[in-house]
């Protein structure tokens, strides 16, 4: 009888990891292009992107304007420009939101960015807003629909 022998991700429940540098279909790599750190949650402007160790990342602000593309930080804060300023946010699907001070008036209202803030306010733009999130003082849940109201399978623009 032959003994065989289990990988120790299954021996020991070890999860299978990705290596850090793969980049995610959830997220993707960004640098702050300004002086200020990004909160978590945070909205940010996509502008352009640079080759960073050796990987594409995508260059984003606080939003300018509230119209372009937009991808929303993480849990953790990325360092201003000067400091290193790189790190991870979330280009679609649900994602938690650094909404204002104030409740959403009702599930699944659309939002639009804050020019000259991180956060994201109730107004017809290019997010969705389930409700309020316990992640953080004043954190939303929602997506990122690109400002289109689907309606039984077809897009309404």
């Amino acid at each position: 009888m032959r003994r065989q022998t289990l990988t120790p991700q299954i021996s020991q429940n070890y999860p299978q990891r990705r290596p850090i540098d793969e980049v995610s279909p959830h997220r993707v790599f960004v640098k702050n292009t300004a002086a200020e750190v990004i909160p978590p949650y945070a909205c940010l402007r996509v502008t352009g992107t640079v080759e960073t160790g050796g990987r594409t990342t995508l260059l984003v602000e606080k939003p300018s304007s509230v119209s372009g593309e937009f991808v929303f930080n993480g849990p953790y804060e990325i360092p201003a420009l000067a400091d290193v300023g790189v790190g991870w946010a979330y280009k679609y699907e649900i994602v938690v939101m650094l909404g204002t001070s104030t409740t959403p008036t009702a599930a699944n209202v659309q939002y639009k960015p804050v020019v000259g803030s991180f956060a994201i306010v109730e107004g017809a733009g290019p997010f969705v807003v389930f409700g309020v999130h316990n992640a953080a003082t004043n954190a939303v849940i929602g997506r990122i629909s690109g400002g289109a109201t689907v309606e039984r399978g077809k897009v309404i623009t």
